[in-house]
Order: structure tokens, then C-alpha cells, then sequence
């Protein structure tokens, strides 16, 4: 046999990288029986008390993790009975509607079932939208083409397949994880030892009262507000245990996450108990470690103390700014995460900056990064500046430039460079500009007028509806019907659409369209997906015509009507 085809060479591998990580979904709280599973591992008499207030916690997590995997794999197979149960019995009803049986006698028993199914779909959609950690949930589109192509996108970019070693592609699971643990123990291992002169005296010390309090035990309100102050869906670690869980079950597990707190603070370890291989922790936090800013400034006071030290050694030379009277002396600007040295233009000068930035990573393991790096010169020639950048590694630039969006180098007394302020008049970076250039009064003038026309709704044309009105006080009264969107603006039942049929608004085409749009002539029409199914969307497609059929139109422009508690309008009761 022949063929024209390209032939496709299909390689089957079985994957296995342990077992899957556990997960605690939040709808689980609203399920039957979860308490009681949940008090039940934690109280187990099973469980052997250690003098580690550390261990006993850990080990009581991992109780009711193992406990939760098997009422949740129970709870999930009569779920899917129950469902298999009530589709059966709905189809059957609706047999018997096509037969022409009486409705009247099916109806209670068909609404029924219906509100269970739509229960269980509920926490199913639940489920979803939180792997998929997108805000949709509630809106209708969880069952959407865009939501399950972006929960596959991310389970794809998340998937390792492989990892590329010394030029070899390698894909065995064993092998994957011992690179990644051998990456990891070389990136946290302590570095070699540093000699350190006499310290600094530009590195600023905590008096002794302050340094004491740093070492104060945590009480339990300090416990309990760091945790009320992170995200309920926020999980503290890879025991998949969210916030949520802490919150909800504070009152029966505080003793322990307190005993837990203090054993920490006295013994500053974390007990072993991963079934993975482990190694100690050197250096270096984690990604995301709320720890990290407050390293990272102590990290950074270190490069200021040591430029102090270089510039009192006279080893390199600051820019002097002022008369005799009044000089001061400028060397750098640190700026969250980005630095400025500024100095004298000497070759040496540039030399010795690079000898402390190499002092400073030996030191802290903080590199500077000199080929992303940029050299200015003030007042020298291009090519000189080309030929030290050449020499220290790093890029030639000139004037102006940005920096963190404000622009160097710019002469601030013409209008026209202060229009790119615009865009962020309403913004913190209006007051950053205002703290550093003084602005001449047109620019003022210009920026004040376009504020006031966003506040205040003006263009052109017409004037809108000014910022202050409650949107819940106001609808839309149809007259041609061209100016009210459909889906989104409050125009018949009481409510927007979209918040009362999310499952219309999630098959619908056009979620901009109008309402003249949807009655061209003399009937609704609509651009839906997919048909309708039965169920929930039908009985939403229903109540939408029930709503629609009493709708008229007029040639009188669209209106917005004020409803608040008396005819006239007034600030107060917008408010």
C-alpha cells in the first residue's frame, strides 16, 4: 500500500512523577460530612504526641490530608451516581412531556431535579474555576470554549517534559528530579568565606531596645492578624492547604499553628518529613518569600555603606553640587530595585565603581548585571563615552533617557514635553513629576482641564453622566433603543441582563450589541453559539422572553432615568 501523507512517528512513554500533589478545594466547606472528617483526623487518638510542637503539626496536616483523599474519592462516586440517577429520571420526564402526559403532575418533580443537577454542576464549575485561578466564576462563562482552553493552556505551560543537559534532552522522571534537587542544593548552597575588614561605619545599628523587639514571641492576635491579612485562596506551602482552611477551622487547630509558631521561634527549624530528598538551606530565600523585600533593603544598605566607605577613602570620586558654603556630596540613587551611580569622569574612577560592585557580590551574592548596564556621559563626547563603555562592558547611551518612566535629560519649561504627562494626570506619577520639575502654567492649565472633562463626562459632542451617580439608582428608559447596550445596562426587570441570565450572556456572539440591534424589524433575534440546551439555559430562555414581550419602542432617543427616593435628583442620595 502507498501513500502521498507525511508519516507521523508516534512514541507512547509512560510518565510518572510520584504521586499528585494534594489540593483542598473550597467547595468542599459547603459538602456534607467534611467537618466531621476533618475534626475527626485532627483529634485522632492514633496520632503520637512528640515533644516537637513542629512535628505533631505536621503530622496532624498530613492526617487529614490522607483522611480528606478518601472521603473525597467516596463522596465523588456517589456524586456521580446521584448524577447519572437524576439525568436518567429527567429524560424520562421529558418522554413523557413529549407524549403529551399532563405537565401539571411532572412539573414539581421535573423543577427538582433540575435544581439538583444545577447544584452539582455548580460545584463542579467551582472546582474548575479555581484550578483555573481565573474571576469568572459566577459570570456564565465556566463552561465556556475560552475557559477550558485557558485551564488546558495553563496545565500545558505548567507540564515539564524535559530538561536540557550539556546538550542532551533528557526525559526520565528519576533523572529530572535529581537535576532540579542538584540546581536548587548549588543555588541555596552558603557561599565560600568572605574576610570582612572592620565594619562599616556608615551601616546604621538598631538600638538595644529595638533589637530586643525583633526577638519578642509572637502572640496569638499577631498570629491570628497575619493570617486574616492573607488571601482566603492563598495556600502557605505545597501541603495544598489554603488559608481558607486555617480560617475556617481556627477555633479547633489554634493551639497547635500557636505551639507551632513558638517552637519556630525558639528553635529556628523546620523538621524533616518530605518524602523527596532534602538539603539544607545555605542561603537565599524562596520566589515569593515575604521575606525577600526586607532582605533584599538589607542587602542594598550594605552597597550604600560601601560606597560611602569608597567615597570617604577617596577611592572614588562624587559629584560635588553646591558653593563651599552649602556642598553636598552625590554618589548614587538607589531606587527600589534599580541604583544610579553618579561620579567624576575618570577611567579609574569607573574601574574602582566595578572593583566595589565585584566586593559587594563576594559579599552579599547579589551580582550587578554589567551587560544590561548603561554608561552616560554629561558634557563628554559620544565616542569617548562609546570607547569606557567598550572598556567596561557595558552600553553607550545618550541623552534624554527614561528612568522608572521620568524622563532625563528632557528641558521641563516646554509645554510640549510635559504632555506625555497625560496619560497619567489621575495616576502617582503626576506628584512624582510635580515633586522634581517645577511646571509651567499652561501645562497645568491643560492637564486641570482634561481631569476635570473625565470626571465630569464632557467631550466634543455632549455631555455623559457625571462620575458621582450610583449606577443602581439609575436605568435606561428605551426609546430608538440604539444607545443601551443589551447584556450590561439596566433597561428592563430591574438589572442588567447579563447578572440575571449568565448562561445566555456566556452563548451570546455580540456581548456589545444594542438593544435596536436585537429588534431590527418586528422580533427578536439572536446569535447564540451553539443551540440551546435543556436544563438551566432553557428555563433562563424562557424567563428572557417572558421579560422581552412587552417591550415597545419609540423614535424618541434613549434616556437615562433617575430612581431614587424622590423624583428629583440630588448629590446625597446618590451617594
Amino acid at each position: 500500500m502507498w501513500s502521498d501523507h507525511c508519516p507521523i512517528l508516534l512514541c507512547k512513554d509512560v510518565v510518572d512523577y510520584g504521586p499528585i500533589p494534594f489540593k483542598l478545594f473550597h467547595s468542599w466547606f459547603n459538602m456534607e460530612d467534611f467537618d466531621k472528617t476533618v475534626l475527626e483526623a485532627w483529634n485522632d487518638p492514633v496520632l503520637r504526641h512528640s515533644t516537637n510542637s513542629m512535628t505533631n503539626f505536621k503530622d496532624r496536616l498530613k492526617h487529614v490530608k490522607a483522611a480528606l483523599k478518601l472521603w473525597n474519592k467516596d463522596t465523588r462516586a456517589r456524586t456521580e451516581h446521584n448524577k447519572r440517577s437524576l439525568t436518567e429520571r429527567l429524560n424520562d420526564i421529558n418522554l413523557q412531556l413529549k407524549s403529551r402526559v399532563d405537565p401539571s403532575t411532572l412539573a414539581t418533580s421535573r423543577a427538582s431535579i433540575i435544581k439538583d443537577l444545577a447544584s452539582i454542576e455548580s460545584l463542579e464549575t467551582a472546582n474548575l474555576a479555581q484550578k483555573n485561578k481565573r474571576l469568572i466564576y459566577g459570570l456564565g462563562y465556566e463552561n465556556s470554549g475560552f475557559f477550558h482552553t485557558s485551564l488546558n493552556r495553563k496545565r500545558k505551560k505548567l507540564q515539564i517534559s524535559g530538561v536540557m543537559s550539556n546538550g542532551i534532552w533528557v526525559t526520565q522522571p528519576t533523572q529530572v528530579k535529581d537535576m532540579f534537587f542538584q540546581f536548587f542544593k548549588n543555588k541555596f548552597s552558603p557561599m565560600g568565606q568572605v574576610p570582612i575588614c572592620t565594619p562599616s561605619r556608615n551601616l546604621k545599628r538598631l538600638s538595644s531596645s529595638s533589637a530586643d523587639s525583633l526577638t519578642v514571641p509572637f502572640s496569638e492576635s499577631d498570629i491570628k492578624d497575619v493570617i486574616w491579612s492573607c488571601g482566603s485562596d492563598k495556600a502557605p506551602g505545597p501541603d495544598g492547604f489554603s488559608f481558607k482552611f486555617v480560617k475556617y477551622f481556627w477555633e479547633y487547630i489554634k493551639g497547635d499553628i500557636i505551639d507551632f509558631v513558638s517552637e519556630f521561634h525558639t528553635n529556628f527549624v523546620i523538621p524533616r518529613g518530605s518524602p523527596s530528598l532534602e538539603f539544607d538551606i545555605g542561603r537565599g530565600l524562596r520566589q515569593g518569600d515575604p521575606l525577600s523585600p526586607l532582605l533584599f533593603i538589607i542587602g542594598m544598605e550594605g552597597l550604600h555603606a560601601a560606597i560611602q566607605d569608597a567615597v570617604d577613602a577617596s577611592l572614588y570620586f562624587a559629584l560635588n553640587v553646591g558653593n563651599n558654603n552649602s556642598n553636598v556630596s552625590i554618589s548614587h540613587y538607589l531606587f527600589a530595585d534599580d541604583v544610579i551611580f553618579i561620579g567624576e569622569w575618570k577611567e579609574s574612577n569607573a574601574q574602582n565603581l566595578l572593583t566595589i560592585l565585584g566586593c559587594f557580590f563576594a559579599v552579599s551574592g547579589l551580582r550587578i548585571n554589567i551587560n544590561k548596564s548603561s554608561l552616560y556621559g554629561v558634557g563628554v563626547p559620544q565616542h569617548e563615552v562609546s570607547r569606557l563603555a567598550l572598556a567596561l562592558g557595558c552600553e553607550a547611551s545618550s541623552f534624554p533617557f527614561r528612568f522608572l518612566g521620568l524622563p532625563v535629560g528632557l528641558n521641563m519649561n516646554r509645554v510640549n514635553n510635559w504632555l506625555n504627562l497625560i496619560k497619567y494626570v489621575l495616576g502617582a506619577l503626576g506628584t512624582y513629576y510635580f515633586s522634581l520639575f517645577k511646571a509651567p502654567k499652561q501645562a497645568i492649565n491643560t492637564l486641570e482641564s482634561i481631569r476635570a472633562d473625565f470626571l465630569w463626562g464632557r467631550n466634543n459632542h455632549e455631555r455623559k453622566i457625571h462620575s458621582v451617580i450610583s449606577p443602581s439608582r439609575m436605568y435606561m428608559r428605551i426609546g430608538i433603543g440604539n444607545e443601551t447596550n443589551f447584556w450590561f445596562d439596566t433597561w428592563v426587570g430591574g438589572c442588567p441582563l447579563a447578572s440575571r441570565f449568565p448562561r445566555l450572556l456566556a452563548l451570546d456572539c455580540n456581548h456589545s450589541t444594542s438593544v435596536a440591534s436585537r429588534y431590527p424589524v418586528n422580533g427578536w433575534i439572536w446569535y447564540w453559539r451553539r443551540n440551546i440546551r435543556g436544563g438551566v439555559e432553557q428555563d433562563q430562555f424562557d424567563q428572557l422572553v417572558s421579560i422581552l414581550k412587552d417591550i415597545s419602542f419609540s423614535h424618541d432617543p434613549d434616556l437615562w432615568i433617575w430612581d431614587g427616593p424622590s423624583t428629583s435628583f440630588t448629590v446625597s442620595h446618590a451617594r
